[in-house]
Parts: C-alpha cells; sequence; structure tokens
C-alpha cells in the first residue's frame, strides 16, 4: 500500500467513524407515516396548558412561532401520546435562560409534576445559567442522567435545531446536526442512572410509559420554538 492510499484509508476510516444524522440507528427506522407540522394552523388538537383545554395567554403563537413571553404560563403539550417517534424542532432561549423538551410524558401528568414521569433535553444558556457547571445538565443532556458534549449549542438568541429519536427504548438527542446523547431506557446504566437521581423518588412512573406525551416546560423563562414536527414510527 502506498503511503498516499494509506492516508486515503485513514481519511476514510475515520469519517466513518464520526457520528451524522444519516447514520442514526433510528433514522434508519423508515416510517411510513408523513411528518405531522405541530405549528400548522390547521393542526388539531392545538397546543394547550398542561391540565387546562386551552392555552395560557402567556404563550403566544404567531408567524410560525410558539413562544413563552413570561414565567407564569406553565408547560404546554397537543395531548397526542406517542411511542416510537422522531422528533423534530428549533429552539431559541432568552440570556440565562432555562427549558426543556420534555417526553414519553405520563398521559395523566396533570396529576403530578411534568419531569417526575418524562425524560427531558435540557435547553439552556449554557454561557450565562448556573446548571453550566456540569454537561448532565447542559443544553443537549437529558437532565441529570447523561452528560452532552460541550461546544455544540449555539448562544442565546439563535436557533438550535432538534432531533430526538425514540424507538424500542432507545433514546437519540441531537442537537445541531450532532448526537450529544444515547441511551437505552431498558438497560441496567439507565436504571442505575435513574437510582442515583431525583428522579428515583419516582421510579414508579418515571419513564415507565410505553407512550407518552411531548411537553415543552415553562422553567420561568422567555424561550422560542420553531419547525415543531413529528413523525411516527410505529
Amino acid at each position: 500500500m502506498t503511503k498516499y492510499m494509506g492516508l486515503i484509508v485513514i481519511a476514510a476510516s475515520l469519517l466513518w467513524g464520526c457520528s451524522t444524522e444519516s447514520d442514526s440507528a433510528a433514522k434508519l427506522e423508515q416510517s411510513s407515516k408523513e411528518w405531522v407540522d405541530l405549528l400548522s394552523p390547521e393542526q388539531s388538537p392545538r397546543w394547550v396548558s398542561v391540565g387546562s383545554t386551552a392555552l395560557n395567554p402567556a404563550w403566544k403563537i404567531q408567524d410560525g412561532v410558539l413562544a413563552l413571553t413570561k414565567a407564569g404560563g406553565g408547560d404546554v403539550t397537543t395531548g397526542v401520546t406517542y411511542g416510537n417517534f422522531e422528533l423534530s424542532l428549533e429552539w431559541n432561549i432568552s440570556k440565562g435562560g432555562n427549558s426543556g423538551i420534555f417526553f414519553m410524558a405520563n398521559p395523566n401528568t396533570q396529576q403530578v409534576p411534568v419531569w417526575t414521569s418524562a425524560l427531558e433535553m435540557q435547553i439552556l444558556d449554557d454561557v450565562h445559567h448556573s446548571d453550566n457547571k456540569t454537561a448532565f445538565t447542559r443544553a443537549g443532556s437529558s437532565y441529570g442522567l447523561y452528560e452532552t458534549r460541550d461546544g455544540v449549542a449555539k448562544p442565546y438568541g439563535e436557533w438550535n435545531a432538534v432531533r430526538i429519536f425514540v424507538k424500542d427504548g432507545k433514546v437519540e438527542h441531537w442537537l445541531n446536526g450532532v448526537k450529544v446523547v444515547a441511551f437505552d431506557t431498558r438497560s441496567e446504566d439507565f436504571k442505575a442512572r435513574v437510582a442515583n437521581s431525583k428522579f428515583n423518588d419516582y421510579a414508579d412512573v418515571f419513564a415507565q410509559s410505553s407512550r407518552g406525551l411531548v411537553v415543552l416546560q415553562d422553567h420561568q423563562d422567555p424561550v422560542q420554538f420553531r419547525n415543531i414536527k413529528i413523525r411516527d414510527l410505529d
């Protein structure tokens, strides 16, 4: 093998080992169902505050953007449950802001706080919020359970692209085209992490729903979402 051929093989190997959205195991599970635009004017059911049949006025939907304009709006959901799915959206957090994308939330979650039953992809201003001290709570992490990769999230005021895959217990978080988290909710590793976290107090409901709600969080800080789309992988 020539020196130049060797360099080509090494380069190809490095590229093969890199994670891209096209090589996601979950993405390879092709769905016969179309993407559903959750902010389409024709979309039904509409976004509502958790535990309500209406959207709190603190949340606004305008020009294709769902925005929490001030604290007190509560978490929001469409009320539709999903088992295996692919979720795509963009978020834009305020300076020093904190929010989250909950999924697999117990359908009866209005009876308890959403975070006690749902997995969460963290949304954060990694520069100015105090949760930036650990990769387990920075943007893209599975909050409190699986650490994210540093340097992937864009700063406050800029749009960050998210993809979340859930397939037969396997979960992937993608942020701005990079896979930052991957885990299996049926693994012993996952069970051990839950047991050593604040979620252990809710182990009977936390991540136990085979089908659950997608919920966007009100963490008291303004946040915007757009291009919210989902497709069923069942």
